[in-house]
């Protein structure tokens, strides 16, 4: 979305979301990323902080490889990129120390790269190099969409956002497994069995009011 005034309104299904705001002033990249529970209109009053301008590669062997997804968890946000044809994304992210996971299929073999990588720096550059990996499989049975996130050894390893009937997939690197799975949704109860979840509403017009003391540009994004 596009602020015009310092508000937008949307139509959107009541549920988790992440709202990222993010705006450059003379030359430095700022950012405020906020996870909110939506069922009616809200205001946000952005506290920007600096961010650095991360640029991350994966590489299969010697060539990089396209196509990889790779998930940012950390500093209270979770953010999910793509590398594109040359194997490459750049992101904004707030200083912090963040847990990436990227993976991919080849020759029938699938690759994983789980690690925690501290960003502290304007421009930072990441290299990753996934290695044999596998995966665990879990299933919602929520009436209604929320954020899963599973955990190993107390480290964020994964998270989407899903709904009734949907089976999650982890990938892990191999010698890790899974400890703990969380499911959030609209202040559900929820129970989890393994790692399959459990839980015992239409959409709104929800409006965002952005309280700002500076006439910049915002963009606004929203994951749900």
């Amino acid at each position: 979305f596009n602020l015009m005034n310092n508000t937008f309104s949307a139509y959107l299904p009541p549920s988790i979301y992440l709202v990222s705001l993010t705006s450059i002033r003379s030359g430095i990249y700022y950012i405020n990323e906020t996870t909110v529970n939506l069922n009616n209109s809200l205001s946000i009053k952005p506290r920007f902080t600096e961010a650095s301008m991360v640029t991350v590669t994966v590489f299969n062997g010697n060539r990089t490889q396209p196509g990889v997804p790779v998930e940012f968890m950390g500093n209270g946000i979770m953010l999910q990129f793509t590398t594109n044809s040359t194997g490459q994304f750049k992101a904004y992210l707030p200083y912090g120390t963040y847990s990436v996971t990227a993976y991919f299929n080849y020759n029938s073999s699938i690759y994983v790269s789980n690690g925690l990588y501290s960003i502290f720096s304007p421009n930072y550059n990441l290299q990753i190099f996934p290695g044999p990996g596998h995966t665990v499989t879990g299933h919602i049975a929520s009436q209604n969409s929320g954020i899963i996130l599973a955990y190993s050894t107390g480290i964020p390893i994964y998270y989407d956002v899903l709904t009734r009937g949907q089976k999650y997939i982890i990938y892990l690197t191999d010698g890790t497994n899974v400890n703990t799975v969380t499911f959030r949704s609209l202040g559900l109860n929820y129970e989890v069995e393994g790692l399959n979840i459990s839980t015992s509403s239409s959409p709104v017009n929800v409006s965002f009011l952005i309280q700002s003391n500076y006439n910049y540009v915002y963009y606004i994004h929203l994951k749900g």
